[in-house]
């Protein structure tokens, strides 16, 4: 092997290396917290769960966090009621849990 397919073959793994790493770094930074979520007419814990991950901005895919939030609560994923309570949580960013902390 030439020192620039060594080169490359390095760079690729470096790369991969970032890949897979990357995601698992940036949950570790984060905070996890609880946020309460009272139900509403026509409201679905997906639909729950996509508006929070998308206002913390939570890295995880949105079936995981809705598998949680279903787990955590003792629910199924339809049959909400209108005035329930639930909590859903979420991985928030440290600086914007400090500007709009959620409640843990």
């Amino acid at each position: 092997m030439n020192v620039k397919g060594f080169l490359y073959t390095v760079a690729m793994l470096l790369a991969l290396a970032f890949v897979v790493w990357h995601p698992y770094y940036v949950r570790s930074q984060m905070e996890r917290v609880r946020v309460p979520v009272t139900i509403y007419k026509g409201d679905t814990l997906y639909s729950i769960c996509w508006k929070l991950v998308d206002k913390y901005g939570d890295p995880r895919d949105i079936d995981e966090v809705v598998w949680y939030a279903a787990k955590q609560n003792g629910l199924e994923y339809t049959g909400l009621q209108p005035g329930q309570k639930i909590y859903v949580e979420v991985l928030v960013n440290p600086e914007m849990a400090k500007k709009e902390p959620p409640v843990r």
